[in-house]
């Protein structure tokens, strides 16, 4: 009873996460035995820590990378989960649309921001590219459209929506759009010196 007694301690010590902790194996009999499966399986435990930990490294490294990327395009990037709901946002677009990524990230997107065509009409929100790219799980572009900065101003951008899609199912989506302002001027600057 001793010996199981050993075996209890030693397993409530690994259960309260002291995994170098070892069963003293002094007997050749049933205790001895579970002894050394006791001891080989904490070895296992041990190895298995050391590998999750290796590879939460890896992610943690990779998704350093994958933010700097993002923080690097000159283009705006916001990417949505399937209810279109923020969950990225680049400093391109938080510098365009004067949203702050802690201030948007899990706000709807169509609804925080909304578009206005040309003629100065509301793009009803499921008429909005990145509706309906998470809506038919294909690529769309919108043109020419304005959308409304945080502090009222609008700001004229083409955008492409691409659909996440993971085993078949659209799981969010990525606009990329770029400020199209200077297209603008120099559009109506040709328009005035033709006129």
């Amino acid at each position: 009873l001793a010996r199981i007694d050993d075996i209890v301690l030693i397993a409530k010590q690994v259960a309260e996460g002291n995994i170098g902790a070892r069963v003293e194996v002094k007997t050749k009999d049933e205790l001895g035995y579970l002894g050394l499966v006791f001891n080989k399986m904490i070895a296992t435990v041990r190895n298995n820590q050391k590998y999750l930990q290796i590879a939460k490294n890896r992610v943690e490294e990779e998704q350093a990378k994958d933010e700097a990327v993002l923080e690097s395009l000159g283009e705006g990037m916001i990417a949505t989960d399937d209810a279109g709901n923020v969950t990225i946002i680049n400093h391109a677009a938080e510098k365009m649309l004067v949203w702050k990524k802690e201030e948007i990230v899990g706000k709807s997107f169509v609804e925080a921001v909304p578009a206005i065509t040309e003629e100065g009409k509301i793009i009803p929100k499921d008429m909005r590219a990145m509706s309906i790219a998470i809506a038919t799980g294909k690529i769309t572009t919108s043109g020419d459209i304005r959308l409304t900065r945080k502090d009222g101003g609008l700001v004229p951008v083409v955008a492409t929506v691409t659909p996440i899609v993971l085993d078949k199912k659209t799981i969010g989506a990525v606009s990329i759009f770029r400020d199209a302002t200077k297209e603008k001027e120099l559009e109506q600057t040709r328009r005035d010196l033709l006129s």
